[in-house]
Protein backbone atom coordinates (compact mmCIF):
# COMPACT_ATOMS: atom_id res chain seq x y z
CA UNK A 1 0.00 0.00 0.00
CA UNK A 2 1.39 3.48 -0.80
CA UNK A 3 0.02 5.47 2.08
CA UNK A 4 1.60 3.46 5.46
CA UNK A 5 3.18 6.08 7.61
CA UNK A 6 6.89 4.92 6.35
CA UNK A 7 5.67 6.26 3.01
CA UNK A 8 4.41 9.60 3.54
CA UNK A 9 7.65 9.88 5.49
CA UNK A 10 9.45 9.62 2.63
CA UNK A 11 7.46 11.18 0.39
CA UNK A 12 7.45 14.23 2.61
CA UNK A 13 11.32 14.23 2.91
CA UNK A 14 11.62 14.63 -0.83
CA UNK A 15 9.16 16.78 -1.45
CA UNK A 16 10.20 19.29 1.32
CA UNK A 17 14.13 18.54 -0.05
CA UNK A 18 12.74 19.47 -3.55
CA UNK A 19 10.87 22.81 -2.26
CA UNK A 20 14.12 23.44 -0.69
CA UNK A 21 16.21 23.57 -3.86
CA UNK A 22 13.63 25.03 -5.55
CA UNK A 23 13.49 28.16 -3.19
CA UNK A 24 16.89 28.21 -3.36
CA UNK A 25 17.51 28.43 -7.02
CA UNK A 26 14.35 31.04 -7.23
CA UNK A 27 15.98 32.74 -4.67
CA UNK A 28 19.54 33.24 -5.31
CA UNK A 29 20.04 36.78 -4.66
CA UNK A 30 18.97 36.36 -1.12
CA UNK A 31 22.15 34.14 -0.31
CA UNK A 32 25.11 36.68 -1.27
CA UNK A 33 28.03 36.85 1.33
CA UNK A 34 27.05 39.88 1.70
CA UNK A 35 23.53 39.23 2.81
CA UNK A 36 24.12 35.95 4.70
CA UNK A 37 27.36 36.93 6.66
CA UNK A 38 25.36 40.30 7.68
CA UNK A 39 22.42 37.70 8.86
CA UNK A 40 24.70 35.60 10.64
CA UNK A 41 26.41 38.49 12.29
CA UNK A 42 23.22 39.93 13.48
CA UNK A 43 22.43 36.58 15.78
CA UNK A 44 25.55 37.51 18.48
CA UNK A 45 26.63 34.34 20.33
CA UNK A 46 24.01 32.31 18.63
CA UNK A 47 25.54 33.10 15.20
CA UNK A 48 27.75 29.57 15.36
CA UNK A 49 25.35 27.50 15.77
CA UNK A 50 22.41 28.74 12.97
CA UNK A 51 25.49 29.02 10.63
CA UNK A 52 26.03 24.98 11.23
CA UNK A 53 22.91 24.67 10.56
CA UNK A 54 22.49 26.41 7.42
CA UNK A 55 25.62 24.11 6.32
CA UNK A 56 23.49 21.07 7.34
CA UNK A 57 20.37 22.44 5.16
CA UNK A 58 22.91 23.51 2.48
CA UNK A 59 24.47 20.13 2.45
CA UNK A 60 21.07 18.43 2.40
CA UNK A 61 20.21 20.56 -0.35
CA UNK A 62 22.56 19.56 -3.09
CA UNK A 63 23.99 23.36 -2.62
CA UNK A 64 27.68 23.71 -3.07
CA UNK A 65 29.91 23.03 0.58
CA UNK A 66 32.69 25.14 -0.91
CA UNK A 67 30.42 28.19 -1.35
CA UNK A 68 29.80 27.68 2.61
CA UNK A 69 33.21 27.19 4.20
CA UNK A 70 34.39 30.44 2.06
CA UNK A 71 31.55 32.03 4.09
CA UNK A 72 32.33 30.53 7.21
CA UNK A 73 35.65 31.81 6.77
CA UNK A 74 34.42 35.15 5.72
CA UNK A 75 32.35 35.32 9.07
CA UNK A 76 34.12 33.83 11.18
CA UNK A 77 38.02 33.84 9.99
CA UNK A 78 40.10 30.60 9.26
CA UNK A 79 40.18 28.72 12.48
CA UNK A 80 36.67 28.98 14.16
CA UNK A 81 35.29 29.37 9.90
CA UNK A 82 37.21 26.03 9.35
CA UNK A 83 35.69 24.11 12.30
CA UNK A 84 32.25 25.25 11.87
CA UNK A 85 32.09 24.47 8.42
CA UNK A 86 33.45 21.07 9.29
CA UNK A 87 31.20 20.37 11.51
CA UNK A 88 28.34 21.30 9.73
CA UNK A 89 30.03 19.27 6.46
CA UNK A 90 30.31 16.13 8.52
CA UNK A 91 26.87 16.89 9.83
CA UNK A 92 25.13 17.27 6.65
CA UNK A 93 27.17 14.72 5.17
CA UNK A 94 25.98 12.19 7.92
CA UNK A 95 22.26 13.23 7.98
CA UNK A 96 22.42 13.45 4.12
CA UNK A 97 23.56 9.52 3.94
CA UNK A 98 21.22 8.56 6.86
CA UNK A 99 18.26 10.02 4.42
CA UNK A 100 19.70 7.95 1.59
CA UNK A 101 20.29 4.65 3.75
CA UNK A 102 17.12 4.52 5.82
CA UNK A 103 14.59 6.88 2.98
CA UNK A 104 15.35 6.45 0.23
CA UNK A 105 17.04 2.94 -0.28
CA UNK A 106 14.32 0.89 -1.16
CA UNK A 107 13.49 3.34 -4.04
CA UNK A 108 17.39 2.94 -5.15
CA UNK A 109 18.87 -0.25 -4.02
CA UNK A 110 18.79 -2.49 -7.02
CA UNK A 111 19.95 0.95 -9.17
CA UNK A 112 22.29 0.82 -11.85
CA UNK A 113 23.45 3.82 -11.74
CA UNK A 114 27.55 4.41 -12.58
CA UNK A 115 28.14 6.68 -9.26
CA UNK A 116 26.24 4.35 -7.37
CA UNK A 117 28.10 1.20 -8.66
CA UNK A 118 31.42 2.74 -8.57
CA UNK A 119 30.50 3.86 -4.28
CA UNK A 120 29.62 0.68 -3.74
CA UNK A 121 32.43 -1.55 -5.29
CA UNK A 122 34.84 0.76 -3.69
CA UNK A 123 33.43 0.67 -0.50
CA UNK A 124 33.57 -3.55 -0.48
CA UNK A 125 37.29 -3.20 -1.46
CA UNK A 126 38.57 -0.80 0.18
CA UNK A 127 35.79 0.14 3.06
CA UNK A 128 36.13 3.52 4.71
CA UNK A 129 39.79 4.39 2.49
CA UNK A 130 37.48 4.88 -0.31
CA UNK A 131 35.00 7.55 0.93
CA UNK A 132 38.76 8.96 2.27
CA UNK A 133 40.26 8.98 -1.45
CA UNK A 134 37.20 10.72 -2.67
CA UNK A 135 36.89 13.43 -0.38
CA UNK A 136 40.74 14.10 -0.57
CA UNK A 137 40.53 13.89 -4.45
CA UNK A 138 37.15 14.93 -5.26
CA UNK A 139 36.04 12.73 -7.99
CA UNK A 140 32.66 12.69 -7.19
CA UNK A 141 30.22 16.00 -5.98
CA UNK A 142 30.33 15.86 -2.25
CA UNK A 143 26.61 16.37 -1.93
CA UNK A 144 26.69 13.38 -4.41
CA UNK A 145 28.98 11.35 -2.63
CA UNK A 146 26.75 11.89 0.91
CA UNK A 147 23.76 9.71 -0.46
CA UNK A 148 25.61 7.69 -2.93
CA UNK A 149 27.55 6.61 0.21
CA UNK A 150 23.88 6.01 2.20
CA UNK A 151 23.54 2.88 -0.57
CA UNK A 152 26.61 1.13 0.06
CA UNK A 153 27.58 -1.22 2.63
CA UNK A 154 30.05 1.29 4.96
CA UNK A 155 28.56 1.75 8.64
CA UNK A 156 27.67 5.46 9.21
CA UNK A 157 30.67 5.46 11.61
CA UNK A 158 33.13 4.65 9.04
CA UNK A 159 31.92 7.13 6.80
CA UNK A 160 31.61 9.73 9.19
CA UNK A 161 35.06 9.88 10.27
CA UNK A 162 36.67 9.18 6.98
CA UNK A 163 34.30 12.25 5.70
CA UNK A 164 35.51 14.16 9.04
CA UNK A 165 39.05 13.52 8.90
CA UNK A 166 39.41 13.57 5.02
CA UNK A 167 37.77 16.93 4.26
CA UNK A 168 39.64 18.65 7.33
CA UNK A 169 42.37 19.87 4.78
CA UNK A 170 40.51 21.00 1.95
CA UNK A 171 37.90 22.54 4.31
CA UNK A 172 40.32 24.88 6.37
CA UNK A 173 42.13 25.85 2.66
CA UNK A 174 38.78 27.34 1.50
CA UNK A 175 37.83 28.87 5.06
CA UNK A 176 41.37 31.09 4.56
CA UNK A 177 40.16 31.78 1.09
CA UNK A 178 37.02 32.61 2.13
CA UNK A 179 38.99 35.08 5.20
CA UNK A 180 41.20 36.58 2.57
CA UNK A 181 37.76 37.61 0.74
CA UNK A 182 36.77 39.84 3.38
CA UNK A 183 38.57 42.90 1.68
CA UNK A 184 36.52 42.07 -1.53
CA UNK A 185 33.20 41.48 -0.23
CA UNK A 186 33.50 44.57 2.53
Amino acid sequence: MIWNKSNIFKILFFAGLLALVVFSSLNRHLFSPKNISSFIRSLGIFAPLVFILIYIIGALAFLPSFIFTMLGGLVFGTVLGGIYSLIGATLGAMLSFLASRYIASDWLENSSLGLIEKLRNGTLDKGWRFVAFTRLAPIFPYNLQNYGYGLTKITCLEFTLATFLAMSPSTFIYAYLGSVGKAIVF
